[in-house]
């Protein structure tokens, strides 16, 4: 366990970004196989997730890889929809520059609700999160595309002071 991100991301109050808003930090402290980061922007008309893929994909991987250090997972997977070619493309290329590594893109079909986290565990994993519960008890860590590109920036000591929304259709110029 790194106790040193778990502080920095306290200290820079990154919370899930995916909608629920649970302290990171917290998540942060579990001991999990595997992380899963959730790109699959469940709700279709937000494009964020992709964006942040696309044009902040170093910091994704780097964010992820940080994740992955802390709660000893030996695999991790970033999740995205097939869809989101761009996006698909930048992580691919900067994932092929790190060589074998236990962290990979997991490319999923264009259905709803793919962005749930316990459709997400048992379409990439084939693991089943028990019902009323939480992906910790299936061994898995879900963070969100935008929670770990804040965790990549709480390294180095950036607070998170805003969010991103961008609307499919206008990734080119996402609003903050």
């Amino acid at each position: 366990m790194n106790s040193s991100l778990i502080e920095q991301v306290r200290a820079a109050g990154v919370v899930g970004a995916g909608g629920a808003g649970f302290p990171t930090h917290v998540k942060l402290k579990a001991e999990v196989d595997t992380v899963l980061v959730n790109g699959a922007s469940c709700e279709p008309l937000l494009g964020s997730d992709p964006y942040l893929m696309e044009h902040e994909s170093a910091a994704v991987i780097r964010g992820t890889a940080a994740v992955m250090e802390t709660v000893g997972a030996k695999r991790g997977y970033i999740c995205i929809k097939a869809k989101h070619a761009a996006a698909v493309r930048a992580l691919q290329e900067e994932l092929a520059g790190l060589g074998d590594s236990a962290l990979s893109l997991q490319i999923l079909d264009d259905f709803y609700p793919a962005g749930d986290e316990h459709v997400l565990v048992d379409t990439v994993l084939d693991r089943r999160v028990p019902a009323g519960g939480i992906p910790l008890e299936a061994g898995v860590v879900v963070v969100n595309t935008e929670t770990v590109f804040n965790i990549d920036r709480a390294v180095t000591g950036e607070p998170v002071i805003y969010r991103y929304l961008t609307l499919a259709g206008e990734l080119e110029n996402p609003g903050v």
